[in-house]
């Protein structure tokens, strides 16, 4: 996710693929794995206000599922991309605001103790998230600490990957 938006290449796709899309994902009662991985592979063809919306839809369709290892890796997975995403980068969305909804549907899916990348990566997002509501330093010093982890962790490009968002975050921050 964050090198997709580091690159800041435009992704084209047709309007009606993209309304087939969302029409589909907004009728299924049920979210399964399958609209769950297609739903996490398109957030950013997405605009802001549709992601929130629908992410809060995915969690609300498959949370039934959360005690089975794939739905629950994936759900995780989608409310992390959706938190990334509305941090922005260059951009200042107003959808920052859900960060703290989103945030208590991300602790409702219970991060086992063992997931310890995702714990990380939930780190480096408050950073990324005291960064954009004034609390820069603060957010640096959190973002900092996740990136020294996976160096700790001989996971150096994972960390080179976020000390670049962070470099672009930091960027498009005022």
């Amino acid at each position: 996710m964050f090198e997709s938006i580091i690159q800041e290449q435009e992704i084209k796709i047709a309007q009606e693929d993209l309304e087939f899309l969302c029409s589909y994902l907004f009728k299924v009662e049920i979210w399964g794995y399958y609209e769950l991985r297609l739903y996490n592979s398109t957030i950013l063809l997405l605009p802001p206000e549709l992601v929130v919306t629908l992410t809060k839809t995915a969690y609300d369709k498959s949370f039934r599922f959360k005690d089975f290892p794939k739905y629950y890796k994936t759900i995780v997975s989608i409310l992390m991309n959706t938190l990334i995403y509305l941090m922005g980068g260059q951009y200042t969305h107003p959808y920052i605001e859900h960060y703290d909804t989103l945030k208590s549907y991300l602790m409702s899916m219970e991060i086992k103790e063992e997931d310890l990348f995702f714990k990380n990566q939930l780190m480096f997002i408050d950073g990324l998230y005291k960064i954009k509501t004034g609390n820069k330093e603060e957010g640096i010093e959190l973002a900092v600490s996740a990136m020294r982890m996976l160096e700790q962790l001989d996971a150096p490009n994972i960390a080179i990957g976020l000390k670049i968002y962070l470099d672009f975050v930091l960027e498009y921050t005022k």
